[in-house]
């Protein structure tokens, strides 16, 4: 009986074990089997299958202490089924939601290339409790018609969409089920969430390992809404597909209160992530840039693809890199609707773009995280956006002969040509002729929108932070690091590969060195903090707080070309470079670019308790190390 019960735990099929990741109710954090319902009902059937057959044998000597026996696995059974549903069943006393329909996502079509969603399901209704099970796994896809082995959740490339409510409690347990013992762990990118879900290998969890599950509680504040995404914060798997989209939807009353845009201003509602893609896997990617021969200049990408689907011309490949190539047709791009709201996502590892619209007019509603803009900047297109920055656009049609996109990649960080990539695409736009408003004839003088000059709405913050951080960035190569690049913030490179606990389970006195001089001690939680960002480096940056949403006071590009301009609070002797800080409507933000020997300054209210990272969201850049971390204290502290 113990060899037939073996047998029907470990060899499920794959949608029963779909299932049971779906239905498990574990509790919050890293789990492994031993708590799968499956596992249970396999003592529960042992227990009672041990006592069947001490009733059948009545002479036996031993009777009486295996039928107590038996009962004690009955009653274990019974109470660790308790103990795991009830750890999962008072969240909020929000009411559960564990539909499939909400773990798909919003709607992908073959014919469409866009991302439909779905925000009448979600800001009608009250707030609830979202259960959603992942299991993640690799396989060879041809996103844009060459070979390639990439993530997959629950089967997907990229990952499902999730949509959500202000206020809602979005619970998601993830699986790993990668064959090779590579671990994984995602971050929620923008989210003001619990330190301990951020999602970061190294500092706020353990990577989970294969076989393993771990339950990330993601409790959405009720001011929280726009466009977020999540990825990978382990070793470089984003760039190999390990990402997807985070719609957070404003209920009504929000919306008629014109916090994230009112909903009678566009019709539809989409998502669009763009990013560069490398054909070759991430860690070969990373290699490639850690040679010191490179001179610290980044891999130049191959492809590029628009919400996981791209079209490379197989005669483009380059005969030092074959690869394995069929030629992909992309589908159109369909806005069903007059006006559609449309989430842009930079998911890409290392290059910003510029989107313009032909035969289309568009304005900007908000940046990042549902943060609104001053006037609603109008223009034929819209850049640069860096990797892990998002827009979202009210886009029109207009009556005009052409109807397209255009998506053009920054060189900045392309300094080495690549001759496989087209490094300025277009993609055509379809729309249904019922729907189009014919509101006037395109404007072809329209102008492409600076994302960088971008205001924000008047807000109420502090003319003086309590507390002001000084830093500087750059990449160096230097003998004693055998000329590879290596990243640095004041002179300290972030380095948590070989640490045998999370720096949250850790003592301070137990850090690295290195490592606990790259995180800055906030002295008070809810005080106001300037960080005065100087880039040393000889490119730009695009830097991303965790946990944190802040305001942009300065941008400072150098005067003219090769002069390093950076400003130093401390030192008067001096003037500050650039304009003065903007404390009367500065954008909003959670990820921001810092020119190239130039400066920002940013502000933000250190709220949230706990351990937050502070890096470039150049993959490269940061996995050499450019990262640092704020501690800040408990709220009373």
């Amino acid at each position: 009986m113990f060899d037939i019960l073996q047998r029907a735990s470990r060899n499920g099929s794959d949608e029963e074990l779909k299932a049971d990741t779906r239905q498990h109710r574990g509790g919050i954090g890293r789990r492994k089997e031993t708590v799968n319902p499956r596992t249970w009902a396999t003592v529960w059937w042992l227990a009672v299958g041990g006592m069947l057959e001490i009733r059948m044998d009545r002479h036996s000597v031993h009777r009486r202490l295996a039928l107590l026996l038996g009962f004690v696995l009955v009653m274990t059974a019974i109470l660790g089924w308790y103990t795991v549903a009830r750890a999962r069943s008072g969240v909020e006393n929000l009411p559960v939601d564990k539909t499939k329909a909400v773990e798909k996502g919003a709607d992908r079509s073959k014919e469409d290339l866009l991302i439909m969603l779905r925000p009448d399901d979600h800001i009608h209704r009250p707030a609830r409790v979202v259960q959603l099970g992942w299991e993640i796994t690799k396989g060879m896809r041809r996103p844009d018609g060459v070979l390639k082995t990439v993530y997959l959740i629950n089967g997907l490339f990229p990952g499902p969409t999730i949509e959500a409510r202000s206020g809602d409690t979005v619970i998601i347990t993830v699986r790993n089920e990668i064959d090779g013992g590579e671990g994984l762990s995602l971050h929620w990118h923008g989210l003001r969430i619990a330190n301990a879900m951020d999602g970061v290998d190294g500092v706020t969890q353990q990577p989970i390992e294969p076989g393993d599950a771990f339950t990330y509680q993601l409790d959405i504040p009720q001011d929280q809404s726009g466009t977020f995404w999540y990825h990978s914060h382990a070793e470089t798997q984003r760039a190999d597909g390990l990402y997807g989209a985070f719609v957070i939807h404003a209920p009504v009353k929000t919306r008629e209160a014109g916090i994230a845009g009112s909903s009678s201003t566009y019709d539809t509602d989409d998502v669009l992530m763009v990013g560069d893609w490398y054909h070759r896997s991430s860690m070969d990617v990373l290699d490639y840039y850690r040679d010191w021969k490179n001179f610290k200049i980044e891999p130049v990408p191959d492809s590029l693809l628009l919400n996981g689907r791209g079209s490379f011309e197989c005669t483009r490949a380059v005969p030092a890199w074959p690869v394995e190539c069929q030629k992909a047709i992309l589908p159109e791009l369909r806005f069903s609707g007059q006006r559609t709201r449309l989430r842009i996502i930079n998911t890409g590892a290392s290059t910003g773009f510029s989107i313009a619209f032909a035969g289309h007019s568009a304005s900007l509603l908000t940046v990042d995280g549902g943060n609104l803009v001053a006037h609603s900047a109008q223009g034929s297109g819209f850049g640069i956006l860096y990797p892990g920055e998002r827009v979202d656009l009210i886009v029109q049609r207009m009556e005009s002969e052409e109807s397209h996109i255009t998506i053009a990649l920054d060189r900045e960080t392309m300094r080495f040509p690549n001759l496989a990539l087209l490094a300025t695409q277009q993609f055509p736009i379809a729309t249904e002729s019922s729907s189009v408003a014919r509101l006037g004839h395109e404007n072809k003088t329209a102008s492409i929108v600076d994302l960088s000059r971008v205001s924000g709405v008047e807000t109420a913050i502090p003319n003086k932070a309590s507390a002001t951080v000084l830093l500087y960035t750059t990449i160096s190569y230097l003998a004693e690091f055998s000329n590879r690049p290596k990243g640095f913030i004041n002179r300290t490179s972030w380095d948590t590969a070989d640490l045998s606990a999370t720096l949250l389970e850790m003592q301070e006195t137990s850090w690295p060195l290195e490592t606990a001089k790259s995180v800055q001690h906030i002295a008070s939680n809810g005080m106001w903090v300037d960080v005065v960002l100087n880039n040393m480096d000889d490119k730009g940056h695009p830097f991303h707080l965790h946990g944190h949403d802040f305001y942009v006071l300065s941008r400072h590009y150098p005067s003219r070309r090769g002069v390093y301009e950076s400003y130093n609070p401390f030192d008067s002797t001096y003037d500050q470079p650039g304009e003065g800080p903007n404390v009367l409507n500065p954008v909003k933000r959670d990820t921001i670019h810092v020119p190239s020997r130039g400066y920002v300054i940013l502000r933000f209210k250190a709220d949230n308790a706990g351990l937050w990272m502070f890096h470039c969201h150049v993959l490269w850049h940061q996995a050499v190390g450019m990262a640092m971390a704020f501690k800040i204290p408990p709220a009373g502290c």
